[in-house]
This record gives C-alpha cells, sequence and structure tokens, in this order.
C-alpha cells in the first residue's frame, strides 16, 4: 500500500511538472490566456494582450485588411476578431499620433 502511495505521489509530481499548462494572467483584467489562441471572452484587456503576443498574426491581418478591407477579415476570422483587432490598432494609431505631438510615450 505505502509502495502503491509513493509511486501515485510521484506520478502526480510528474504531471505537474510536465503535463499541466500554466497560462499567463492579463494585468488588467486578471483572465488567464493561452497566448497561441484567440480569448473566448469579449474583454478587451484580453485581445490586446493577445494581439501583442502575435505580431505575425497582426501582420498578417493589417496586410489583409489595407489589400481587401474590413470585410475579408470578417470572412476569414470572424466579426469578434475584426471589432477586436479595429480597437487594437485605433489604439496603436491613437498613441503614435500622441507620441509625435509630444504628449505620451509609446510602451
Amino acid at each position: 500500500m505505502q509502495n502503491e502511495c509513493d509511486n501515485l505521489t510521484q506520478w502526480k509530481k510528474f504531471k505537474r511538472l510536465y503535463f499541466t499548462v500554466r497560462n499567463p494572467v492579463v494585468v488588467y483584467c486578471g483572465h488567464k490566456i493561452d497566448p497561441q489562441r484567440e480569448p473566448k471572452n469579449n474583454c478587451e484587456s484580453c485581445w490586446f494582450a493577445f494581439f501583442n503576443n502575435n505580431a505575425e498574426v497582426v501582420k498578417t491581418a493589417d496586410e489583409l485588411f489595407r489589400e481587401h478591407g474590413p470585410s475579408a477579415i470578417e470572412q476569414v476570422r470572424g466579426k469578434k476578431f475584426m471589432r477586436n483587432f479595429l480597437r487594437f490598432m485605433g489604439t496603436l494609431a491613437k498613441w503614435q499620433t500622441e507620441a509625435q505631438a509630444g504628449n505620451r510615450y509609446i510602451p
């Protein structure tokens, strides 16, 4: 019985080390986020963190937006993605204009 208990304890430690996925927490909202997947909720902070961590997704979506417009993004990724992508890009554009005016430092 003791041997089985030790094996179970070792197995749980092994699982905790190698199989458990620990996702980071978004500072502003406290939600856990998987950096490789789109957020399932409509939290603006989660979407902003997702776009900040996925430069390739932003680059591809920006190219698609410039060439084909917002309807192409909506067809490929959906309405939720398009809405949050436009919010993200709008925030970056606002930060750039404020930085050029000398009002704010871009993080």
